[in-house]
């Protein structure tokens, strides 16, 4: 613990223990906000407008469930979270070794699942605006590769830094 300076009030700006402000902050949450902002943007309008072009409403019951149960799992791990002062991991964990196992494998099924996803979200819309430039497949391993570096390289770079 750091022994708190005179005049200065603990957790306030200037104060050694405030959490980082202005720049310093995007630094931290920059690289993954933009490999996000990939596979949440065009390619989800693409995707949404196609099947609704496709089936017309008879998806829109998926959508609205999709969105309850994102809000209220979200909300759930909060609670949790500040009920417990534990993660949500932690929690699992405490009901047993089964579910490590059960959830680490969906973790990595989901990673893959989630990566396709992400990396075809961000070819469609280059594969159609420079369709002779590149194929869908090569844009979309671009995008993957491309992702992972930004991510590894400053993500570890503002890590070295604190």
């Amino acid at each position: 613990m750091i022994a708190p300076t005179p005049g200065v009030v603990p957790g306030t700006r200037g104060s050694p223990d405030a959490p980082p402000s202005g720049l310093a902050r995007w630094k931290l949450v920059g690289p993954g906000i933009v490999v996000a902002a990939t596979g949440v943007g065009a390619g989800d309008l693409v995707a949404t407008l196609v099947a609704g072009a496709r089936f017309g409403y008879a998806l829109l019951w998926a959508a609205v469930i999709g969105c309850i149960v994102k809000i209220a799992l979200a909300e759930a791990t909060g609670r949790y979270h500040l009920a417990t002062g534990s993660t949500i991991l932690e929690g699992w964990r405490s009901l047993g070794s089964w579910t490590s196992w059960f959830f680490g494998i969906y973790i990595v099924l989901w990673g893959f699942v989630y990566g396709g996803t992400a990396m075809s979200a961000t070819a469609l819309p280059l594969s159609a605006l420079f369709p002779d430039v590149l194929s869908f497949w090569v844009w979309g391993g671009l995008s993957g590769v491309l992702g992972a570096a930004f991510v590894l390289l400053i993500g570890m770079r503002s890590l070295k830094r604190e």
